[in-house]
């Protein structure tokens, strides 16, 4: 859980999944790191790429790639439905880079990056 401005707060709830070596990521096809998807909780409204991300709840996939990565974040939370696309809220690429040590698990967090965008215009 990581919590910004106004003791508002995002979290990620996912079963981690652990990798071996022998493992592959199935390169450019829709990944949830365990057998459910991972589930986004946010009380913020959140901005990636462009686009927006409302408070709620929703379900998110990684597509991994060899050298670029996208994160899907979707509408549907329903346990146990399949994925379906046409509720993609949006799909946006990644920042990938290289671990100083082999890690075999997967962990999500969260940093502020940008400065706060206003709606407001001068005129």
């Amino acid at each position: 859980m990581s919590t910004f401005e106004h003791g508002k707060q995002i979290s990620v709830r996912y079963d981690p999944a652990t990798l071996t070596d022998k493992d592959e990521l199935p390169s450019g096809k829709l990944w949830p790191p365990s057998p459910s998807p991972m589930y986004l909780f946010t009380l913020v409204e959140l901005s990636a790429d462009n686009s927006d991300v409302p408070t709620g709840a929703y379900s998110m996939y990684v597509i991994p790639e060899k050298a670029n990565w996208s994160l899907v974040i979707n509408q549907d939370v329903s346990a146990g439905s399949p994925y379906d696309p046409q509720r993609n809220l949006l799909r946006v690429p990644m920042q990938i880079g290289q671990l100083s040590q082999p890690t075999h698990g997967v962990k999500i967090s969260f940093r502020p990056c940008c400065a706060r965008r206003s709606s407001k215009r001068s005129g």
